[in-house]
């Protein structure tokens, strides 16, 4: 059985943003440049290699100023990706936080991140499923200060905290951890899967003795009332609904006996034999993170995050082959934890490393992407069987931005967005050739897969459409 692994293919689903980070920050005109009111990233390298391979353009480099804009310009050619906002109309912002990619501009998710939450998920189930185990002599204890007898000085960093929890529950290094086992590969994405996301932090704050939601703004670190008067950050993200392929393995030779390579003797039960079993696991703990984070916006009145978390919760529960994780940036101290800590032992951790603020709820902020308003919870994914998707027309990113756009500010439906004249005189006042034969040839193959070309529906606004983008009226 020596090498023997069990592996399933999975697709990994994205169904909140996802953001990855790569520990960069990219920079306007220097990393991107705006492109039609949309970001574009520059692949510098290539852009670069294009330039050298061009004598004329290469002079006019060397011979004289310019900036990343006319690199790109000299170069002939957009090497790079467009990044379309998630939601709404945006002046391009000055910086924003990258998401992690390979070599060739590919996001992905590091299969160490997604066994990362898989563990968190496996920690708090079997804690919750084992009460009599006593995991509080693992943590570290207060230490009074000398200075200061009132208040204490950690032992530890905060996020080595419960190290020695860790080994003793999973393995007391790498090479007996449990979770040596489980192999998780990378899950790598498309650049068109990107999306620009604007972030909002909403803030549970005292007034009057009383507690109360509102926008924490990034840049005065002040609270406002409004989530327009706040400022937050932006970041790339994979937007909702991509989905790419992953495969999930069990190391059965190793599983055969834990004790000839030195696993905790709970590992067979720690570790779920299968997907089937694992699926349940992941699930218990997700709906544990769901009623909590539903509860938490419902009792501040925070109605657009909650009832996207209960969109979640309610079709997590009606799904019976898929497991529901979340994972990365904004998931927040809950999702490092695994809120499997029980009231007096955060109560100590709180004192201990001086998490939050006294008489306030802990943790007492949520990041939240915009989409109309601040309300998509971040790190939310769905893990099920694969299936091969049928391939589709690229969409164009200035098509589907401007179609989004106009359903938010009309609220209409997709259909009525794509056939009307808004889009067409959106479309018309383009100024950059490329862009605008490259919309328009996604507008004309989106019109005739309704079968629209050539046989249009009736009304005046589609007849106008019809007629600008086959220059009728020109």
């Amino acid at each position: 059985m020596k090498g023997q692994t069990e592996t399933i293919k999975l697709t990994l689903e994205v169904l909140t943003p996802l953001h990855v980070g790569s520990g960069e920050e990219l920079r306007l005109n220097l990393d991107y440049i705006e492109r039609g009111n949309i970001p574009l990233v520059v692949d510098r390298q290539r852009t670069l290699d294009a330039l050298v391979s061009g004598d004329q353009a290469l002079d006019e480099v060397l011979g004289g100023d310019w900036n990343l804009a006319e690199l790109v310009k000299l170069a002939g050619q957009d090497f790079g990706y467009p990044l379309p906002m998630l939601s709404g109309r945006s002046e391009t912002p000055a910086t924003l936080r990258e998401q992690i990619k390979d070599a060739e501009f590919r996001p992905y998710v590091p299969g160490s991140s997604l066994k990362g939450a898989i563990r968190t998920a496996l920690l708090a189930e079997w804690l919750q499923c084992n009460p009599g185990y006593s995991f509080q002599a693992l943590l570290p204890c207060p230490q009074r200060s000398r200075r200061d007898p009132s208040r204490t000085e950690p032992s530890k960093r905060a996020q080595f905290a419960a190290q020695d929890l860790l080994k003793d529950v999973f393995g007391a290094n790498p090479n007996r951890d449990i979770l040596r086992a489980m192999q998780v590969s990378d899950v790598r994405f498309q650049a068109a899967d990107l999306r620009l996301a604007d972030i909002r932090w909403l803030n549970i704050i005292h007034v009057k003795g009383q507690e109360k939601a509102a926008w924490r703004d990034m840049a005065s670190r002040q609270n406002r009332d409004n989530w327009q008067d706040a400022s937050g950050l932006y970041i790339e993200t994979l937007a909702p609904d991509s989905a790419a392929s992953f495969t999930l393995g069990w190391d059965r030779f190793l599983l055969s006996d834990l004790t000839k390579w030195g696993a905790p003797a709970h590992g067979a039960e720690l570790l779920p034999a299968d997907f089937s079993v694992l699926r349940k696991v992941l699930n218990n703990h997700a709906r544990r993170i769901f009623e909590n984070e539903v509860a938490f916006f419902d009792q501040y009145q925070a109605t657009a995050p909650q009832k996207q978390l209960q969109k979640l919760l309610n079709r997590m529960q009606q799904d019976n082959e898929s497991a529901y994780l979340r994972l990365a940036w904004g998931s927040g101290w809950r999702g490092m934890t695994g809120d499997w800590l029980d009231a007096p032992s955060l109560s100590t951790m709180r004192e201990l490393y001086r998490l939050g603020r006294q008489n306030m709820p802990f943790p007492k902020t949520r990041r939240l992407a915009v989409q109309g308003t601040p309300c998509l919870p971040l790190g939310w994914v769905r893990l099920g069987p694969w299936r091969e998707k049928v391939a589709t027309v690229q969409r164009h990113p200035w098509v589907e931005q401007a179609l989004t756009e106009i359903q938010q500010k009309n609220r209409c439906q997709a259909d009525e967005a794509l056939r009307g004249a808004q889009l067409a005189d959106a479309w018309q006042v383009l100024r950059d050739p490329e862009l605008k034969a490259a919309a328009l040839a996604d507008i004309q193959s989106r019109w005739r897969e309704k079968g629209w070309w050539d046989q249009p529906p009736p009304g005046k606004s589609t007849k106008k459409a019809l007629a600008i983008y086959r220059g009728d009226n020109a």
